[in-house]
C-alpha cells in the first residue's frame, strides 16, 4: 500500500476506504490491476444504501441490488491482470479519480468522499455504472418503472431536484457531514427530514452556538461523528 500513500492527501476517509477495498479485491484475484469495475465492487460494498436508493428509483424488483452485484461482479472476475511488480492503475481508474476530484474543487473542498465517486459514475454518460444499469434495467427480471428512468434521475442529481424516495438516505437524529455551501465542513444532527422536497433542517453548532440549517440531500453526507 506504501506506493499509493501519495494519494491519500486527495481523499476523505470515506473516499480513501474505497479506494484500499478496491486494491485489496485486485490483490485477492491476483489480478493486480486497478480498474474502475474494482472500484464500483468496492464502492458498492461500502456504500449499499447509496445504490439502494438510487434503485428504488428505478425498479421495483427488491433484487435489483443483488442483480447490479451479479453485473459487477462479472466485470470483475473479465478484469486484466498485471504481471509485473506491484499493482497498476488503470488509466481509466486514474481518469476517474481526476474527473471527481476536478468536481470536488468547484464545490470547494479538497478531498474525495465515496459520494463523489458515486455520483461521478452516475452523472458521466459513458461510465460503467450507466452502463450496467443500462443492461440491469433492460432485463424483463428488473421490471423497470415506466414513469421515470436513468436520464431523469441523473438530470434531477445534476440541478439538485430530488429524486424519488431519496429521503430514505436519511433519519432524523442521525449526524451529517455539510459539503457544500457556506456551511460547508461542519457536522450536525437531523431534525426534520421533508419527503417531499428531499430538504432536511439541521441543527449546527458554530462557535458553541447552535443553529438550524435547511440543506437539501445532496449538501450533506452521513457521518459517525459524536457530539
Amino acid at each position: 500500500m506504501a506506493s499509493f500513500e501519495t494519494y491519500r492527501d486527495r481523499f476523505a476517509e470515506s473516499g480513501w476506504e474505497v479506494f484500499e477495498r478496491a486494491i485489496e479485491e485486485t490483490r485477492r484475484r491476483k489480478q493486480n490491476y486497478l480498474g474502475v469495475e474494482h472500484v464500483l465492487f468496492a464502492l458498492v460494498e461500502a456504500r449499499a444504501e447509496l445504490f439502494s436508493s438510487l434503485l428504488r428509483s428505478l425498479s421495483d424488483n427488491p433484487d435489483a441490488l443483488t442483480l447490479l452485484k451479479k453485473l459487477i461482479e462479472e466485470r470483475v472476475q473479465a478484469a486484466p491482470r498485471y504481471k509485473g511488480q506491484g499493482i497498476r492503475l488503470a488509466t481509466e481508474t486514474l481518469d476517474l479519480f481526476k474527473r471527481t476530484l476536478l468536481m470536488v474543487r468547484s464545490n470547494v473542498r479538497r478531498r474525495i468522499e465515496a459520494t463523489d465517486i458515486f455520483i461521478t459514475l452516475l452523472m458521466e454518460e459513458k461510465s460503467l455504472l450507466r452502463e450496467l444499469l443500462s443492461k440491469l434495467l433492460a432485463d424483463p427480471e428488473a421490471e423497470a418503472k415506466q414513469v421515470r428512468n436513468l436520464v431523469t434521475l441523473v438530470e434531477s442529481v445534476s440541478a439538485g431536484r430530488p429524486a424519488a424516495r431519496q429521503n430514505h438516505l436519511y433519519s432524523v437524529d442521525e449526524m451529517v457531514r455539510i459539503n457544500s455551501g457556506p456551511f460547508a465542513a461542519f457536522t450536525g444532527k437531523i431534525e426534520e427530514v421533508d419527503e417531499d422536497t428531499s430538504k432536511l433542517k439541521v441543527r449546527v453548532f458554530i462557535m458553541g452556538r447552535s443553529q438550524p440549517v435547511e440543506l437539501r440531500f445532496l449538501d450533506v453526507e452521513k457521518t459517525d461523528f459524536i457530539e
